[in-house]
């Protein structure tokens, strides 16, 4: 009762976290989508439950004989509630009370039963699944270590000083330079986390069908195929009542005045059922779109990691300002690990900003120390800065301007040869010293 009662107090400041807005994105949106809508989804149908569960009824039974009603009540909850399926398809009101709801001897008759005792765990197992999802999520936090920010430092600002951005500017080219061919470990293990995401949906597709009885893998497909039938009037059985019973039986043994075994049957009330067919419902449907979403994406990742020309396209697609030919240069002495940083820094920095940083790849080579500048060739209109004029030439052509600078310049007459005799130094010493 405490750890529920925390849950629902802490659920506000769980929904602050899961729903904050970063400056710099480290993961894509279908990353996202696990530990954020998610998370979001189970931890509000986990505080719904638990709402309903502990300030609300979620059980009401229908007791015989002179037991009272609390521990009837109490008794059907924490033992848990049956349903016969041979009545599920009979005529309610005719054969049989409610669905799934007839005469049964456990002693002597041996048709099966459907137990119903998952309901009390309901909203627990609900959590758990939620911090399942957090667990790529902190893996990848601590993996990443927040490099992205430290390599973006200020330049997400739209609107930033200059000395500021070039410092910036230049810091972002150093790391480049100084990390090339280094990055293939920070790539594939987000790679390894996206596909880690994908069998994830399906283990909690798996954990979430044992939980319900081997029910839930096929429940979305069941109740779309029911719903014309569900408003029909000759057939009114809803097969989902199998699932998520409303009316259900519950079984009180105990000893009467002579000391025989006296048996009660309880017709018991679920109203939380209700509560938990629509939601199962809406978390089958979209764990399913995740299951998709996240295969495409992983298969979206594989043709990014094995084919160069396509993920270079998939760079260009969004940053149509940066020039084919610098694309040419900057991806002849990229790997994989190299293009996954660049992306990033794409997606977080001001797309002049990032067409700089990209002509300053293309322009120097990968041990080259010496910070670069933009060319002015591939300068347009725009806030980006202007060019300062100054350029930085081969080796040939500083040879060439050197030897034209001794052609011009007359020679030296040179220096009067020594007497030998030291030169006296003259130290003016100020007065009163």
């Amino acid at each position: 009762m405490v750890s529920t009662g925390y849950l629902v107090a802490t659920t506000p400041l769980r929904l602050k976290y899961v729903t904050k807005i970063r400056d710099v994105a480290y993961d894509d949106l279908v990353f996202m989508l696990h530990y954020r809508v998610t998370a979001i989804l189970l931890l509000i149908f986990s505080a719904l439950l638990t709402c309903a569960q502990f300030f609300g009824d979620p059980i009401d039974c229908i007791k015989g004989g002179d037991v009272p009603d609390r521990i009837v009540n109490t008794f059907c909850w924490v033992e848990g509630t049956f349903t016969i399926p041979r009545g599920l398809t009979k005529a309610i009101g005719v054969e049989v009370a409610h669905p799934g709801v007839e005469k049964y001897d456990k002693f002597l008759d041996d048709d099966e039963v459907i137990e119903h005792k998952y309901y009390q765990w309901v909203a627990v197992v609900l959590f758990l699944q939620c911090c399942c999802f957090f667990v790529t999520h902190v893996i990848w936090k601590v993996w990443e270590n927040r490099r992205m920010e430290c390599i973006c430092n200020d330049l997400y600002h739209p609107v930033l000083d200059e000395s500021r951005r070039k410092d910036c500017e230049d810091k972002m080219v150093a790391y480049m330079n100084a990390t090339s061919y280094l990055n293939k470990s920070y790539a594939y293990r987000y790679a390894f986390l996206e596909l880690v995401n994908a069998f994830h949906v399906i283990l909690q597709f798996i954990i979430t069908d044992w939980f319900l009885g081997r029910q839930f893998i096929t429940f979305g497909f069941k109740y779309f195929k029911i719903i014309p039938d569900v408003y029909d009037h000759d057939n009114p059985v809803n097969p989902m009542i199998k699932v998520f019973p409303k009316i259900t039986k519950c079984t009180f043994w105990r000893f009467g005045p002579s000391g025989s075994v006296q048996k009660y049957d309880n017709l018991c009330l679920l109203p939380l059922n209700i509560l938990n067919e629509k939601g199962y419902l809406v978390m089958w449907l979209w764990l399913a779109f995740l299951l998709i979403v996240s295969f495409l994406k992983v298969g979206q990742r594989l043709m990014l990691i094995c084919i160069p020309s396509y993920r270079w396209f998939y760079l260009t697609s969004s940053k149509e300002m940066i020039p084919r030919d610098v694309l040419k240069k900057v991806q002849s002495k990229s790997t994989y690990g190299d293009w996954f940083v660049l992306h990033n820094i794409a997606r977080n920095i001001n797309p002049l900003y990032f067409r700089d940083l990209m002509i300053c790849l293309a322009e120097h080579s990968i041990d080259d120390p010496v910070f670069c500048k933009p060319d002015p060739q591939y300068m347009g209109a725009g806030p980006s800065a202007p060019f300062d004029g100054r350029e930085y030439p081969d080796a040939d052509e500083e040879e060439e301007e050197d030897s034209r600078y001794r052609r011009a310049t007359p020679p030296q007459p040179p220096p009067p040869p020594n007497s030998g005799r030291k030169e006296k130094k003259t130290i003016n010493i100020p007065p009163g010293y």
